[in-house]
């Protein structure tokens, strides 16, 4: 083991309460309960419960480019194929023709599946495929939107007609998953688009409709031998996998007397942990950031570690590369507090008031109201009045704190070179500014891991996959331009992704 002999503190947290109370400081342990923790954690980030819609549409681009592209056997194949995994789900299906968008409406289903699969219907001279775009993006729920891609306004659109709409959809958080089939028709090398629209709520859900479709695509023998390529695009394709022993530990340093009772792990689905130590930050840095080799007596470069055990997983991110991240520490104990009071104020007592023999509120000399009872403390005057904010705004600034701790960036580096994740590692700064601390209170921060450097990664032989041969052009690179303009879009770089909150004791 690599640090000093410790004398345990648990019995320290129980004196700094004390102390702090000499001292007024906030210190109602009620404040930083899991309830409240992610409340904040959730209004300030803005984070809101979406709720994904069951039901999804199969939209289907009927203009006569689809009937040539389904004369080819190979293409109606892959396309019965995507139509028979449909068969245990109720999708609402919507024909993509002439200026509109309809939904195909019949008496039923075995019907309907005649009409779609009748290729000879695909004769549409255009098809509104922008509107349909932006009707798939506008809406939180699953789509797939069938097409070659070609738009005609008067004339074939080579420009990136579909870039807004597909970043927008990537922003947040939401994948799109493609899959490309080939055909030539008059000489000229086209394809056909099965593009998946994924609410980011339905990326991980065995029953979506794209997950059905890959396992059915899979497990297929008629799939075997047939041609098509595959890809998915996504801003938040990584994973942060916790290799904690176990809750009672979690990925903190055994020498920080960690309070396992009033743990917060949120990491799997909220991305956050409540932190609460037992040890002041003077002892947590002489016994953790000045950590020594037990064999050698010599100190160790950097000391231990604060936090670590938790892994950066980048593989599933296709078309971005994560060069580095970073950490920004907040002190937020001011801010919570304003977040606490603000719900406490709105769900609290109300005053009530005196009343005179006709019903009506008793008024005092001064012509104010006489009050019966109070109300929420320090939420009403004396009037009965509201005299605090019941509605929480997230600051738009935090007190920021740069010389409490660093980020292991090597640990980070090494790892996601040789073992493809990087480990985040979080370490005391050699030059804590311990005048940054409330030495008489306790103190609340918050970590937040962030991505500091990611690169689109764009040049990739297959993305050429969305280049076709044009009729009025040499080349149409509409949909190819929409792709790489909304990955840059919606690079996330700058994106927290983790979020530690920590609460010390005093130091006193």
């Amino acid at each position: 083991m690599y640090s000093k002999k410790l004398i345990k503190y648990s019995f320290f947290f129980f004196l700094y309460l004390a102390s702090c109370s000499k001292t007024h400081c906030p210190e109602d342990t009620a404040k930083w309960n899991a309830n409240n923790i992610q409340q904040f954690h959730n209004q300030y980030f803005k984070i809101e419960k979406e709720k994904v819609n069951t039901h999804f549409g199969i939209y289907l681009d009927y203009s006569s480019g689809m009937k040539i592209a389904f004369e080819k056997k190979e293409n109606s194949d892959f396309y019965y194929l995507f139509i028979n995994s449909l068969k245990i789900s109720e999708p609402n299906f919507y024909a993509v023709e002439s200026d509109s968008i309809k939904k195909i409406e019949t008496q039923n289903k075995s019907d309907l599946y005649k009409y779609i699969k009748d290729i000879k219907s695909y004769n549409k001279l255009n098809a509104p495929l922008d509107k349909a775009i932006q009707q798939i993006a506008s809406q939180n729920t699953e789509n797939v939107l069938i097409t070659d891609g070609e738009l005609w306004k008067n004339q074939e659109r080579d420009d990136p007609w579909a870039r807004e709409e597909f970043g927008n959809w990537l922003k947040k958080g939401n994948t799109i998953e493609m899959y490309s089939t080939d055909f030539i028709e008059k000489g000229k090398n086209k394809h056909v688009f099965y593009m998946f629209f994924i609410p980011r709520n339905k990326v991980n859900d065995k029953n979506s409709v794209a997950a059905q479709f890959r396992f059915y695509l899979d497990a297929s023998v008629e799939s075997k031998q047939l041609k098509y390529s595959k890809f998915t695009f996504s801003n938040s394709a990584y994973n942060l996998v916790q290799e904690y022993s176990s809750n009672s530990k979690a990925g903190v340093n055994v020498n920080a007397e960690f309070a396992p009772e009033t743990y917060v792990n949120a990491g799997e689905k909220a991305h956050f942990e409540f932190i609460e130590l037992y040890l002041p930050w003077l002892d947590l840095q002489e016994y953790i950031g000045k950590a020594y080799n037990e064999k050698t007596g010599k100190e160790i470069a950097g000391g231990e570690a604060l936090l670590s055990e938790l892994f950066l997983e980048t593989k599933e991110l296709e078309f971005y590369k994560i060069e580095e991240i970073g950490i920004k520490v907040y002190d937020i104990k001011s801010e919570f507090l304003r977040f606490y009071n603000c719900n406490r104020c709105a769900k609290g007592l109300k005053p009530t008031y005196e009343l005179d023999e006709n019903g009506k509120i008793l008024l005092d000399e001064q012509n104010l109201p006489v009050l019966k009872t109070f109300g929420e403390d320090d939420c009403y005057n004396e009037e009965g009045k509201l005299i605090f904010d019941t509605v929480y705004r997230a600051s738009k600034t935090l007190k920021e704190v740069k010389e409490l701790l660093i980020l292991d960036e090597n640990a980070f580096i090494n790892n996601l070179e040789h073992e493809g994740r990087g480990e985040i590692v979080i370490k005391f700064n050699p030059n804590l500014n311990f005048e940054s601390l409330n030495a008489k209170c306790s103190n609340f921060h918050r970590i937040d891991v962030y991505l500091k450097k990611v690169s689109p990664n764009l040049n990739q032989p297959n993305l050429e996959k969305f280049i076709w041969d044009g009729i009025q052009l040499p080349k149409n690179r509409s949909i190819y331009n929409s792709i790489i303009g909304a990955l840059n879009d919606a690079n996330p770089e700058g994106k927290v992704i983790y979020s530690y909150y920590l609460y010390t004791p005093s130091m006193e």
